[in-house]
């Protein structure tokens, strides 16, 4: 494998696990609130 792929790979993993993470913490940068506490389970938007 290239090194070039795996970075490639590495990134995309990156930018997988941010919005896992960001949707974890019910963070929108577009909501009035701005972030909430740490939620389990699957909720609708938080923002209005």
């Amino acid at each position: 494998m290239s090194t070039k792929i795996f970075f490639y790979a590495l990134w995309c993993m990156a930018a997988v696990g941010l919005f896992l993470v960001s949707g974890m913490f019910s963070y929108s940068p577009f909501a009035d609130g701005g972030r909430s506490t740490v939620r389990g389970g699957i909720y609708g938007p938080t923002h209005k």
